[in-house]
């Protein structure tokens, strides 16, 4: 096969899904996506064939009796039951390389292709509800939530684990099919939960840069045509700019919810319906708790007695409104290419990111706010990563050329950024090998040390946040985060 041929099939054939906007009711929306899948052509849509995998799944745990956990990579220790699921899960994935083919087929196709209303699994659930406050269908954009969300992560490693054995095999065409294909598949998240879809096209994008940095793969097995397919894939991923559209699609959907919440509101106030929803929408899980011990009569007492304190104590209406925009408009103020000298993070989302999730002003809205840490993981470590793993190959693409790994970065001619620092990676020969670093949390090089606890590495802090930062956590920081060689 062709480079060229390979790069084509890189291409993405994913057609752009309608997005909701502000305004528009969950029902039109539904109507409108529901109509987008009638014009894809039958033979376009992945729908099918992801349920015929699901199902193959599902029957291959229950043979065992759901006892085996689907492995994606050999287990660092000696446990047997560890050591039990790594061979399942290869046993799987070798025998039935055709519900593999099956899954990377269905990747190529232009959209999932199921409705909307169909696929919604809140409410597909037969539980029965105190209060009668919803309609057979979705009222409000966060309330649709497709239920092949789950499956596709599944698939998704699935092919991981394939791609393992594609390199124990030498097959190098069929790496990148399986690249390709989880790529693809992280392209057929929804965008109406806006937030944790773009988790779930996060958690895509990690099993590809896994690959890439991880010694699974031997890199010495692939060749030119295949690391530079390899190359493409990376290059297709965008964080960043994966964030900041997902932050955008967040406001349309807290906002809408902020809607049906206030459907009956009192001048500014919400009405008892809207509370009544909120108390049902918020306290479902530890209402259930709570019913375990106490039901029936008193289980109803504690929804009423829950409403009426909350229609005192919740702020209005347009507190919440403002409050929203507030919290979304900050995210326009970040200089994406500054977060290295950035001194806070903007006063509203600071705000609002140190709300007690359940106090009274935040109690609405507390399910759609970003906590900082997920921000920061999206906008700094995720695309520092990405370019570390493609430093990575380009210096093995250089060793196939020259024969030898470069000395230094200015050898391999691209740009490999640092967000840490606002700098280059940092990288060098260590006993023949690349080494491949980020300063990391603390800004400070330390020749490639790795920081006392690794589990803080990677996160980001403004310089107010260093400045005043703990001195134990300061110790744990002290060191650098390391891309490659993997560090335990």
């Amino acid at each position: 096969m062709k480079l060229s041929l390979v790069l084509g099939l890189l291409s993405p054939v994913v057609v752009a899904q309608p997005a909701p906007v502000l305004g528009e009711d969950a029902a039109a929306y539904l109507d409108r996506w529901d109509a987008w899948v009638e014009s894809i052509p039958e033979d376009q849509r992945a729908i099918t064939e992801m349920l015929d995998v699901d199902r193959w799944f599902r029957e291959m745990e229950e043979r065992e009796g759901g006892q085996r956990y689907l492995m994606t990579s050999p287990p660092d220790d000696d446990n047997p039951e560890d050591l039990a699921d790594w061979e399942w899960s290869l046993r799987l994935v070798r025998e039935h390389q055709d519900r593999m083919q099956q899954i990377r087929s269905y990747a190529d196709r232009q959209a999932i292709g199921a409705s909307m209303r169909e696929s919604s699994w809140r409410y597909r659930r037969k539980h029965k509800r105190l209060i009668d406050i919803h309609s057979a269908t979705p009222e409000y954009l966060d309330d649709i939530s497709p239920e092949y969300w789950a499956l596709l992560r599944e698939h998704s490693l699935l092919l991981r684990v394939d791609s393992f054995i594609a390199i124990t095999e030498g097959d190098g065409d069929r790496l990148i099919r399986n690249l390709r294909a989880i790529a693809q598949i992280a392209q057929f998240n929804n965008i109406t939960g806006a937030w944790i879809d773009h988790l779930l096209v996060q958690s895509h994008q990690n099993i590809i840069l896994h690959l890439a940095l991880s010694d699974e793969i031997d890199l010495h097995t692939l060749d030119q045509k295949i690391l530079q397919a390899f190359v493409h894939v990376l290059d297709g991923i965008d964080p960043q700019g994966d964030t900041l559209d997902a932050l955008q699609h967040e406001r349309v959907v807290v906002l809408d919810h902020l809607s049906w919440l206030s459907a009956d509101q009192q001048g500014d106030r919400f009405g008892p319906i809207g509370v009544a929803r909120f108390v049902d929408d918020r306290g479902r899980a530890f209402t259930r708790m709570w019913a375990r011990e106490h039901r029936g009569v008193r289980e109803r007492a504690r929804y009423v007695l829950e409403g009426v304190v909350l229609m005192q104590v919740l702020p209005n209406v347009s507190t919440q409104a403002a409050l929203i925009n507030a919290y979304f408009d900050s995210f326009q103020h970040i200089d994406l290419d500054s977060m290295h000298s950035m001194r806070s993070f903007p006063e509203a989302f600071s705000e609002l990111d140190d709300l007690e999730r359940e106090s009274a002003q935040s109690q609405v809205i507390a399910r759609h706010l970003v906590s900082t840490q997920t921000l920061r993981y999206g906008l700094v470590y995720s695309p520092t990563c990405i370019d570390a793993a493609r430093l990575r190959i380009h210096a093995e693409l250089y060793r196939l050329e020259h024969g030898a790994y470069p000395t230094d970065l200015s050898q391999l001619g691209g740009v490999f950024t640092d967000r840490y620092s606002g700098q280059s990676l940092q990288y060098a020969l260590r006993d023949g090998r690349p080494m491949i670093y980020s300063v990391g949390a603390d800004r400070d090089d330390d020749g490639g040390r790795p920081a006392a606890d690794p589990r803080y590495s990677m996160e980001f802090f403004t310089l107010d946040e260093l400045k005043d930062l703990d001195p134990h956590l300061a110790e744990d920081l002290d060191g650098d985060l390391i891309f490659y060689p993997p560090v335990d």
